[in-house]
């Protein structure tokens, strides 16, 4: 196959333990129409190693198309093979999140999109190699009639994964919305929403460019499963440089409760010095 200008190597999105999540865009199987990039289908591959326990051998999985919410046009969608990007289901990558389970390459894949008040939850289920594949299952989700988390103005920043169930959709400025993946049936699936701490709440988001990982916010799961936001609050003027750093640890998943590490808040002059100490 010649090469294509402007087609992109595939790109890692999501990783959980020992696999990660890739997508690809591959061309059209008739080369007069290999020009037309933008609606080259989309698939994706989950790329598992062998883990401590076991050695069975790396393995490559391609994983089933989502039509859910796709756009077709069937006199349009005649002329290209095997499919448009179209018909498929939008997925942006910040969105999807991925969870493995088990010992034998079992793995949940998900994608979180929001429509007013309204939460779809795109679900796969890969089942370990004895049992039956599934195709994606779309489910629409409430929001708790008690949250304060604003669907209108929430960006997906990162996925994070603080339980051996759950996948955790983030908005830096806003809060989490956590879903239980592994739940038997959809009306199981409940969202449960938290707000950032109080102080953090007061910034605004500056504007970046998509894809670009915000630079003053980041949440993390450390070792030992905390939830860890760590935040810069800059002082206006910027000049000269002056900024404080301050991190809150999740004590409590179900409260929603923050817990200010004051003992880490670090100002400029201090973090400049930890490289003028070295």
């Amino acid at each position: 196959m010649p090469q294509i200008r402007g087609l992109s190597d595939p790109d890692a999105i999501a990783a959980h333990r020992n696999s990660i999540l890739f997508r690809m865009t591959v061309p059209f199987e008739d080369p007069m129409y290999w020009h037309d990039i933008f609606s080259f289908p989309v698939d994706y591959m989950v790329y598992s190693c062998s883990s401590s326990s076991t050695s069975s051998p790396p393995s490559l999985t391609m994983l089933p198309l989502c039509f859910h919410g796709g756009i077709t046009d069937p006199e349009l969608d005649d002329f290209f093979r095997p499919y448009r990007r179209q018909q498929q289901r939008i997925m942006f990558n910040e969105e999807m999140g991925i969870l493995c389970h088990g010992d034998n390459g079992e793995f949940n894949v998900a994608h979180f999109a929001h429509c007013h008040r309204q939460i779809q939850l795109c679900l796969l289920h890969h089942p370990p190699p004895t049992g039956i594949p599934t195709g994606w299952n779309l489910s629409t989700l409430q929001l708790p009639p008690d949250t304060k988390i604003d669907l209108y103005s929430w960006r997906t920043d990162v996925v994070v994964i603080p339980t051996d169930r759950c996948l955790c959709w983030v908005d830096y400025y806003q809060g989490m919305l956590l879903v239980d993946v592994l739940a038997d049936t959809p009306d199981q699936q409940r969202l449960h929403s938290i707000r950032l701490p109080a102080q953090a709440l007061k910034s605004r988001r500056i504007y970046n460019d998509a894809g670009d990982p915000d630079p003053f916010r980041c949440v993390s799961v450390t070792d030992d499963g905390s939830i860890k936001l760590v935040s810069i609050f800059d002082k206006d003027p910027p000049s000269p440089p002056d900024f404080t750093i301050i991190t809150w640890t999740l004590v409590d998943i179900k409260k929603g409760s923050w817990r200010k590490d004051v003992d880490t808040i670090m100002g400029a002059d201090e973090f400049f010095g930890l490289y003028s100490a070295t």
